[in-house]
């Protein structure tokens, strides 16, 4: 059923399909008499079938999806950016250190370590030993100088020098290793060398392995300006 409008009144009017053009009827309202539609009216094409008005409808409807996509596409964007953001940053993974490194550190430590002590034990009395000291005594003073214990037995060779008035030289062996600060002169018994009241002298004494050698100066009544002493093996 098609509807129309009444020109009298303006209610809807219904009318079939199949009224022949120019076939009037009446409103059931007013009683007004009219023609739904004339034969131009009845072949005409509905409005959005008209070329024109076909046109602009899918141009607005193009319109419509294009400002639709760019807007989804917009959004799609800025989530993104957002969870970029949003995401901790990852750092650079750091390379895992070859454990044999560290055994090259280790190692070199050790050897580093040995050679520093077989340096020290050098100096203080290893083999390759020859130490210059040079000192005053005042009188009744002493002089300790201790070097320490190496692995096999060893002749060291002393020899002093005083100037100003003349001392005694004593060398003592002492298990393990001893420092000069640790040392009781009182305490000491039977030197392996010795001289007494010099002004110039030359001892060798013979010390074993893992024995300290004990080196002691003592003065006299008269005061010493001056005491050269070398100690060699």
């Amino acid at each position: 059923m098609a509807r129309v409008e009444c020109p009298e009144c303006g209610v809807t009017v219904k009318v079939a399909d199949d009224l022949p053009a120019g076939r009037r009827v009446r409103c059931p309202k007013c009683a007004a008499v009219f023609r739904p539609f004339t034969d131009e009216e009845r072949d005409a094409p509905e409005p959005h079938d008209r070329p024109e008005e076909r046109e602009l409808t899918e141009r607005h409807e193009r319109g419509h999806a294009t400002a639709a996509r760019s807007a989804r596409r917009h959004e799609d964007d800025y989530e993104e950016n957002a969870e970029k953001e949003d995401r901790p940053r990852r750092r650079p993974a750091q390379k895992s250190t070859s454990p044999w490194y560290w055994v090259g550190v280790g190692l070199a430590g050790a050897a580093a370590t040995a050679a520093i002590v077989m340096l020290i034990l050098r100096l203080q009395g290893g083999r390759g030993l020859d130490q210059d000291y040079t000192f005053d005594l005042e009188p009744n003073k002493v002089d300790i100088r201790t070097f320490a214990p190496v692995s096999k037995d060893e002749t060291i060779k002393v020899s002093v020098t005083a100037t100003g008035g003349k001392v005694r030289v004593f060398v003592y062996k002492e298990k393990g290793n001893i420092r000069a600060d640790k040392v009781d002169v009182d305490k000491l018994r039977n030197p392996v060398a010795k001289r007494i009241n010099v002004s110039e002298a030359t001892l060798e004494a013979a010390i074993p392995a893992e024995h300290t050698a004990i080196v002691v100066v003592e003065s006299g009544l008269a005061n010493v300006s001056h005491v050269k002493l070398r100690v060699t093996n």
